[in-house]
């Protein structure tokens, strides 16, 4: 414990440690001032290690960390007096459907700004909502002659006769440069594999008899709320049925305020974003221009980076430089 706090062990040979989760109330981005102010009286009364001038004090005897296993888990929904009544409004099947695009599209570029231990798949609580959309393998035949081939069968183009084996056994020949580049062709099936995701993607979230309840069912892998963004509490609608929200995961854990503030701002822009693109194609259909233009925009063009996706967020200059920095923080 004394290494994980940075004291020593004769100061805390007597400690105990326990976990804790830490639930705020519902906060409105209406009157983000008053609720940001409300998260860092909180965190400050969290941080405190102990007062040695102060030796009567209670408030000093606690030290609170994160380690790589915490999470800031972000809800996003309304509050609990309009979830039922507003909630087809604002998380309306377009919105979410929009939304749900985008986090699929830009999964990889999204994951750049946290540690690895809050990338996909990294913990067993954290899955990937790409996972209903990956293609299907295609193991393909195997061409044996092209593994192991009589030596009055093979042609010329190697490097020498020592690639080759002697005696009568299975054969690997490696081809001179120019006859193959496994990095090009690497990259080639890595760019079709994204591809084959977004388009897969492209069918199944926007096909015509869509749902809430089946579009969650995608991107909760069948109901499992252990994704990088939680799905789970959008599938009911209807009195009882509890909270509505989106559940975003992926942060680390965190005592600063101000980190909590901006990452909450980016899920925000994120989600009005998703919010615009929707309104903009109100009763348009899958194959109307309008909504085939923004669709065949993103899509087909392979991995998107996180510069794309700050670009087309109204983040302002505080939150791109947030971006920025938090790249570079955890860059590999």
């Amino acid at each position: 414990l004394g290494d994980i706090i940075g004291a020593g062990r004769a100061e805390t040979e007597e400690w105990d440690s326990a976990p804790l989760e830490l639930v705020s109330r519902p906060l409105s981005l209406d009157d983000e001032e008053t609720s940001f102010a409300e998260i860092e009286n909180i965190l400050a009364m969290l941080k405190p290690g102990r007062d040695d001038d102060d030796a009567d004090s209670n408030t000093g005897y606690y030290k609170t960390f994160t380690d790589a296993w915490c999470g800031l888990h972000v809800h996003i929904g309304l509050p609990p007096e309009n979830n039922n009544d507003k909630c087809d409004e604002f998380l309306s099947l377009g919105m979410l459907q929009h939304l749900a695009y985008i986090l699929i599209l830009y999964e990889p570029a999204l994951s750049t700004l946290h540690p690895r231990s809050r990338r996909p798949d990294a913990q067993v609580d954290l899955g990937s909502n790409r996972d209903m959309f990956y293609p299907e393998p295609d193991y393909g035949e195997v061409d044996w002659d092209a593994v192991s081939l009589p030596r009055d069968d093979r042609d010329s183009g190697y490097a020498s006769d020592s690639d080759r084996d002697d005696g009568d056994g299975v054969v690997i020949d490696f081809p001179t440069e120019g006859k193959y580049d496994a990095v090009s062709q690497q990259a080639e099936e890595d760019l079709e594999f994204e591809l084959q995701v977004q388009r897969r993607a492209r069918e199944l979230v926007f096909k015509p008899d869509q749902t809430v309840g089946g579009l969650c069912g995608l991107m909760s892998s069948g109901g499992q709320k252990g994704r990088l963004v939680n799905w789970t509490y959008l599938a009911g609608r209807g009195e009882g049925v509890g909270k509505r929200t989106l559940e975003f995961r992926q942060h680390e854990g965190s005592l600063e305020a101000g980190e909590v503030r901006r990452w909450v701002l980016f899920l925000r822009a994120l989600v009005r974003w998703a919010e615009g693109v929707a309104k903009a194609a109100e009763g348009r259909r899958e194959g109307d221009e309008g909504m085939e233009a923004w669709l065949e925009e993103v899509c087909g063009r392979g991995v998107l980076g996180i510069q794309e996706l700050v670009e087309r967020m109204e983040l302002g200059e505080e939150g791109r430089e947030w971006v920025r920095a938090r790249v570079e923080m955890w860059k590999d």
